[in-house]
């Protein structure tokens, strides 16, 4: 799971330079995400596999420790469902990179005045991100509280409203419109990306409380600023785990 982590935060730290035509590097991180799509059948074939190692004891010390680094012994009551929500979340992260990728793709998108005028923004929203994903990754990897994703979180939410600003400022100097529709379906999705990688935090977050991770951070006065932040709210299914089909249901609150 950390490596599915670090292969769509190694997309969305690309976009920015990408999107910006400003890169000649290596291209592999516009492929691999694809990985992450196809991760559902692994993921609960191994859940299934610890559930049958609560009754044969013997594999409760042993099973698939390669999913995740060595956390220990495990012990029954481990939180398994919480990794499952996870990677329905990082799956939805992946396909909506799935999306963004087309307008990497599309040879008509080339850099025009309306797409200039959000660089900025969009390259902070980019780097932002990637920045929180990097943290999920390492707090599954080592099992540390991720301490500093809301700072991360703040400024992406930040970055998205000095986008809207820009985009305002677009339409207002009247731009082609026919340049203006693709910029604004491109950072569409980037601002639900966001929302997405908000809301994978929110769950290890949870998973964090579970499994006891060791909380090495800053304190949360200061990772908030010194003011409380709400939380989002996601609609699960009945067994506490999100259906597939009900990812687009999900409720987030970035304005």
């Amino acid at each position: 799971m950390y490596l599915h982590f670090t292969e769509i935060n190694n997309y969305v730290i690309g976009f920015g330079d990408e999107y910006y035509r400003t890169s000649n590097g290596d291209k592999s991180f516009l492929t691999a995400y694809k990985s992450v799509l196809n991760s559902k059948g692994t993921e609960e074939s191994l859940s299934n596999s610890i559930a049958i190692s609560n009754v044969n004891n013997i594999l409760s010390q042993t099973t698939f420790a390669w999913w995740e680094i060595g956390h220990g012994k495990f012990r029954f009551r481990h939180p398994w469902k919480e990794y499952l929500k996870i990677g329905v979340y990082t799956r939805k992260c992946a396909y909506h990179i799935e999306t963004l990728n087309g307008h990497l793709e599309a040879k008509d998108e080339a850099l025009s005045k309306s797409k200039e005028a959000i660089k900025e923004p969009c390259m902070r929203m980019s780097s932002e991100v990637g920045k929180v994903l990097k943290e999920l990754g390492s707090s599954l990897k080592l099992m540390i509280y991720p301490s500093s994703s809301a700072v991360h979180i703040k400024n992406c939410k930040e970055a998205v409203e000095e986008l809207n600003t820009a985009l305002r400022a677009s339409i207002v100097a009247e731009y082609d419109i026919q340049e203006i529709i693709p910029v604004i379906a491109a950072t569409s999705i980037l601002v639900e990306i966001i929302k997405c990688v908000e809301t994978i935090s929110e769950a290890i977050e949870e998973l964090s409380k579970q499994a006891h991770f060791l909380n090495i951070g800053l304190p949360q006065m200061l990772v908030n600023g010194g003011e409380e932040e709400s939380i989002t709210i996601t609609v699960l299914s009945n067994d506490g785990i999100p259906r597939e089909s009900d990812l687009d249901k999900s409720k987030l609150d970035i304005k």
